[in-house]
């Protein structure tokens, strides 16, 4: 199987979800990594990911194979910045043009040829988060649906990972806020340990473990949307998430969806928007 070609692409998106979720914690070091791992295998010389920044305009993440004289402007037309700052569907430029083209302006799609950058967005709970972009996935052989197919899949790897990077971020800020509110509680009022009732440290634990068994949920809800998209299959499921089968099945054990997955077996795959 070369995953140079179309029938590699699960390779390449199991590669990519261990890079992402290996690193997940420090993102613009993982989504660097992502892209020269998305280059070893596949035709792209270069590429960026571009991410949506509150109150200003979109930062740069990570980028691959641009010149110091891209690097001190921006390779993008203006129209696909813009796209950063709200929702977006994969798009095309055409040649040195300025404008983008999203899919649904096309009866048919042009050849590769003509094709100069692709995007696609990253989506999570119905908020894009940024977009990723390539100058090309396959090579000329390939038709560019291809290319966006494979675009698309790994975009919506990469935003799970960000969505999740953010969550553990706000959820940090607030213990930390938390634990700097209790100290200053302890400091400018001493007060005797309290022989009956819940202390700060008793509190603090309640909230450690509450923050905990959160991110839990969120995992059981990425399991199942993973087996949703994929038919029910675990294999399928375990590779959109960068899983090996070993770690699925635990998952799927520790989070008692054996039943549910018996249920809809043989359902097929849900559709994407």
């Amino acid at each position: 199987m070369n995953p140079c070609l179309p029938d590699g692409q699960d390779r390449v998106l199991l590669e990519l979800s261990q890079v992402l979720w290996g690193q997940a914690l420090d993102l613009d070091r993982a989504l660097e990594a992502a892209l020269h791992t998305l280059s070893h295998y596949l035709a792209l010389t270069k590429a960026g990911v571009l991410l949506r920044e509150e109150g200003g305009p979109p930062r740069a993440a990570a980028t691959l194979g641009l010149s110091p004289k891209e690097l001190g402007g921006s390779p993008l037309p203006a129209a696909a910045l813009d796209m950063a700052r709200r929702p977006a569907w994969a798009w095309l430029v055409l040649g040195d043009r300025p404008e983008v083209f999203f899919l649904n302006q096309f009866q048919d799609l042009p050849a590769k040829e003509e094709v100069s950058l692709m995007g696609a967005p990253m989506v999570s709970g119905g908020a894009t988060l940024g977009i990723l972009w390539v100058d090309r996935v396959f090579g000329v052989q390939v038709p560019v649906a291809e290319d966006l197919r494979l675009l698309q899949r790994a975009a919506a790897i990469m935003a799970r990972v960000m969505s999740l990077n953010q969550e553990v971020r706000r959820r940090e800020e607030g213990l930390q806020g938390e634990i700097l509110s209790l100290r200053r509680e302890l400091t400018m009022k001493p007060r005797l340990p309290r022989l009956m009732g819940e202390g700060p440290a008793t509190r603090g634990r309640r909230r450690e473990r509450g923050f905990l068994s959160r991110l839990k949920e969120m995992e059981k809800r990425e399991i199942l949307a993973a087996l949703e998209r994929n038919g029910w299959v675990q294999s399928q499921a375990a590779v959109d998430l960068g899983l090996t089968l070993r770690q699925m099945g635990y998952r799927v054990k520790q989070f008692g969806l054996g039943k549910l997955i018996k249920e809809h077996r043989g359902q097929g795959p849900r559709s994407r928007a």
